[in-house]
């Protein structure tokens, strides 16, 4: 079996052999894109352009409440203009899609109004002032709207760029408006909190008016005077101690009507220093003479007549002492005497007479009264009085001090606590009136921007083109359309032809017979058309042309009729 080796004849002569193959689909596929091209309804689109306006006043003299990207603000703005709501008041605004309302649910019909309406921005390199270098900046964009008619796809491009602009300006002013009302209600409370903050310091202060950090430093030196001062007191009251001492010493040998020297230099004696010279005398007259002796008599009156004025009897242990020594006396001679001895009875009689003396063992009341005669007695005194009252106020003074030191130490103990108590309180008072002056700041700026919102001075979106009226549709493109229709049935055509030769196992030429059985034929008869078939097939060859020319010029007539 020979392989066949097709020329491009014989391809000519398989496409004459299946005209009819070929014929038939490229008609019927031409056909159907003529109709579509046709029949297709005309869509318009209407443009609006709007552009994207730097605030008038310099941004580092008023900054904006509302600060985000100009492409992320225009999508923010389009979700709101695209609600279910807005678009549904334009379609019944319009009479839009009446009626594909009439088979459809508006949610369709709203998600098609979608798919109509077109965002674009346009962006432009723009040189950074800060970092000098060149970047992408959206400048504007655009909103396109397609619809069957081109004056409502106009109205309604209009109405949604609108839209737009007043959903930019309201949005702007209502953030300018919910910065500075949230600036000043924080504000508010944080005054409040401050408020109560002072409040709370005071109240710690008040309560620890003597622990607070600041006075430390005079604690300190104020503890370090009461260290001095009581090192002073001291020292003075171990002298003031050691005087009195030494002025009791004096005191104690001191008689307060001791005798009194004269200018000759003469020692005169006092009431009870004589008085007490007169009771020791008193036993050794007694001793010598009997008690009715003148002598006797009269040193006995001079002792009443003192003892009366002083108002004191003889002195006890002085009479205890006396009659002890004369009994003693008396004793050891009455072991070497008889009791007649002259010296035995003496000592008899003194001691009778001792024994009958009156006598006192304290000083009455009259002589505790009396005041001291002797001057050196009586300046002791007053010297005693004195060391004895400074030590008084020393002591006193030292015991105050004693007090005020053990104040000030728990007061330097306590001091760290109360310092971190205090600290802490003050660093949150300064933390929130640090953050109260940046609110109150804030919220001028938010105020001043607020008034640039509302008086459209801010950044805002101007209508630099409106929508215009659509002279021509977008869609479809009829012409694009015969043409690939064009194509494809000739593909088509072609390709059924193709199949069918393949899938046809018959002889048609030498070539077959010579590719089945291995040998030539020796002659071959073609086939021998009369007249008549000539004829014929000459006739349908002119009406296929004509047919399929006038076909191809009515509908590229009417195409360029629809899309002129």
């Amino acid at each position: 079996m020979v392989e066949l080796e097709h020329s491009l004849n014989d391809y000519i002569e398989i496409l004459i052999r299946r005209k009819i193959a070929v014929i038939g689909p490229f008609a019927l596929i031409f056909v159907l894109a003529f109709l579509l091209a046709l029949l297709l309804p005309p869509v318009y689109q209407s443009t609006a352009r709007i552009l994207i306006e730097e605030q008038e006043i310099p941004s580092d003299l008023v900054r904006a409440s509302v600060s985000t990207f100009a492409d992320q603000r225009i999508q923010s703005i389009s979700q709101r203009v695209m609600t279910r709501a807005n678009l549904a008041k334009v379609i019944e605004k319009f009479g839009l899609y009446h009626e594909e309302l009439e088979s459809q649910p508006i949610e369709m019909v709203i998600a098609t109004m979608r798919e109509a309406i077109h965002i674009e921005t346009i962006s432009a390199d723009v040189m950074d002032p800060n970092s000098g270098r060149a970047g992408q900046v959206t400048i504007a964009f655009t909103v396109a709207f397609d619809y069957r008619d081109p004056e409502t796809a106009q109205k309604v491009a209009s109405e949604i760029s609108d839209l737009f602009l007043n959903e930019n300006a309201g949005s702007r002013a209502h953030a300018a408006i919910e910065a500075a009302n949230f600036l000043a209600e924080e504000a508010n409370k944080l005054q409040e909190e401050i408020r109560v903050d002072e409040e709370n310091i005071s109240v710690f202060k008040k309560n620890n008016v003597n622990q607070l950090p600041e006075l430390n430093h005079y604690n300190f030196s104020q503890l370090e005077g009461l260290d001095r001062e009581m090192i002073n007191i001291n020292a003075q009251i171990a002298t003031l101690q050691e005087r009195k001492f030494l002025l009791q010493g004096e005191f104690a040998q001191l008689d307060p009507f001791g005798g009194v020297t004269t200018e000759r230099g003469e020692r005169v004696l006092s009431k009870s220093a004589k008085l007490n010279m007169l009771r020791s005398q008193y036993p050794t007259l007694l001793s010598r003479y009997s008690a009715d002796h003148p002598s006797v008599t009269r040193m006995r009156r001079e002792i009443q007549v003192l003892e009366a004025e002083l108002g004191q009897g003889p002195s006890q242990s002085v009479l205890n002492q006396q009659l002890h020594d004369a009994q003693s006396q008396l004793a050891s001679l009455q072991k070497r005497y008889s009791d007649q001895h002259p010296q035995v009875r003496k000592l008899q009689r003194q001691i009778r007479n001792l024994k009958a003396m009156p006598s006192t063992s304290r000083r009455s009341s009259a002589n505790a009264g009396l005041a001291p005669e002797n001057p050196a007695y009586i300046v002791t005194r007053s010297h005693l009085a004195a060391v004895g009252g400074e030590l008084n106020a020393l002591n006193a003074r030292k015991k105050e001090l004693e007090v005020k030191q053990t104040e000030i130490r728990n007061r330097l103990t306590q001091a760290p606590q109360v310092e971190l108590e205090y600290q802490e309180l003050l660093r949150r008072y300064k933390n929130k009136t640090s953050r109260f002056e940046e609110i109150r700041s804030k919220e001028m700026e938010a105020k001043i921007s607020q008034k640039l919102e509302t008086e459209r001075k801010g950044e805002r979106f101007s209508l630099i083109e409106p929508a215009e009226y659509p002279l021509l549709p977008i869609k479809p493109n009829r012409k694009i359309i015969l043409f690939l229709g064009f194509l494809l049935a000739i593909v088509c055509g072609v390709g059924l032809a193709i199949v069918l030769e393949m899938l046809d196992s018959s002889i048609h030429d030498e070539a077959a017979i010579l590719s089945v059985v291995g040998v030539a034929p020796l002659v071959t008869v073609p086939y021998l058309e009369d007249d008549h078939d000539t004829d014929v097939r000459t006739s349908t060859k002119k009406m296929a042309v004509v047919a399929g020319t006038t076909i191809f010029v009515i509908g590229l007539v009417v195409v360029l009729a629809k899309s002129g």
